[in-house]
């Protein structure tokens, strides 16, 4: 865990770090195998309903008994929080396919979002919070050496029907999921 971004996360309401003990493994060439880790960690008690979350992914090379910092500083990947009585949310999902045809696992990565925007009546001269859905763009990580590293000719392009949906760990549905049942179509 980097030192500063712990430091950073000392005076919000969850900690971002707080890892699962299951890791899910792929294949990536016939000699690595990918480790996917993940954290979330909802608060206890309060009405920001503040939830946050890691995702990061190892290599490991079983024969040689090596493991490589394979995809790290994708930062915080899952997020929720009320805030003025908006709620809003993040969530990355992944996927794993050959993106560029080179016969080695690569990490596809697409954000949905629910996001608070500011919002003026002009009517009543008065200003409030929105919540706004997003859904971004597939990115891709290829795998050169030993790390995915973001290719941005990728970008845009769909997972195909032989991709594979990576699951989630410990979580039983995404923090945009909570938000869009916790909130009714009137909030958003």
């Amino acid at each position: 865990m980097p030192a500063q971004q712990v430091r950073e996360e000392e005076s919000t309401y969850v900690s971002s770090f707080d890892y699962s003990k299951p890791v899910t493994a792929f294949r990536v060439t016939n000699e690595l195998i990918g480790l996917h880790l993940s954290s979330y960690q909802i608060q206890k008690e309060g009405s920001a309903r503040a939830a946050a979350g890691r995702d990061v992914f190892l290599l490991f090379d079983p024969q040689r008994q090596e493991l490589h910092e394979g995809l790290m500083d994708l930062g915080v990947t899952k997020r929720r929080i009320r805030f003025m009585g908006c709620a809003r949310a993040y969530h990355h999902d992944f996927t794993l396919e050959d993106i560029n045809g080179d016969y080695r696992t690569d990490i596809g990565v697409k954000k949905d979002e629910i996001r608070c925007d500011l919002v003026h009546n002009e009517i009543e001269d008065v200003d409030y919070f929105v919540s706004k859905e997003a859904s971004h763009e597939w990115r891709w990580f290829v795998l050169e050496g030993d790390q995915w590293r973001y290719s941005a000719s990728h970008d845009g392009r769909a997972p195909s029907a032989s991709s594979v949906e990576l699951p989630f760990i410990d979580m039983l549905k995404s923090p945009v999921d909570f938000v869009r049942e916790m909130t009714s179509p009137i909030d958003r």
